[in-house]
């Protein structure tokens, strides 16, 4: 019986962790506009004002991760107003450097914290995308600790484990939560 119940409550630990260890990446895109066969950067044109302060609350979320390189900002720059493909990846490009520009300005980053592309085609504009691990919320690793304490007591007010494997069985629970960090 108590066998039998060890089995069960490590079963259960790895069932409540288990989704908790496959933590996925969210994305976060903004998008600022341009006015075709034009390169200038409007703040307040086509609601750019809004989504460049929605960016900056999320920039100041992960500054620290942004600066480290950890989590870098994905420029990406379309143009698809000029006939030639040459002209359009030119205007993309200075498109891509006025929105950096504007964010190391604003926000006191270097060159270094993007990744930039440009792309002939699609249409006016400049995606800035912040790539997020799901666990840098805080709450995540919180809530894996919480749910592996709170097993752990569970087991041990149902059928007392002997000493050793006791400590098995947290070190088990830990390593299950360690998966995601």
């Amino acid at each position: 019986m108590c066998k039998g119940l060890r089995i069960i409550t490590i079963a259960v630990c790895a069932l409540f962790l288990w989704p908790l260890s496959a933590q996925e990446k969210s994305d976060t895109v903004y998008t600022f506009r341009f006015v075709p066969q034009k390169d200038m950067f409007y703040v307040p044109w086509s609601g750019n004002d809004t989504e460049l302060a929605r960016l900056e609350d999320c920039m100041k979320r992960y500054r620290s991760e942004i600066l480290s390189g950890y989590t870098p900002l994905y420029v990406d720059g379309y143009c698809n107003s000029f006939d030639s493909e040459t002209e359009n990846l030119a205007t993309a490009k200075t498109r891509s450097n006025r929105v950096k520009s504007e964010l190391i300005v604003r926000q006191k980053l270097t060159e270094d914290c993007f990744i930039t592309r440009n792309h002939s085609g699609s249409g006016d504009y400049v995606t800035v995308r912040i790539v997020i691990s799901a666990d840098k919320d805080g709450e995540t690793t919180e809530q894996q600790n919480m749910v592996g304490a709170w097993l752990c007591d569970y087991a041990e007010s149902r059928q007392p484990f002997d000493e050793i494997k006791h400590r098995h069985t947290l070190k088990e629970v830990g390593d299950v939560t360690e998966v995601t960090l």
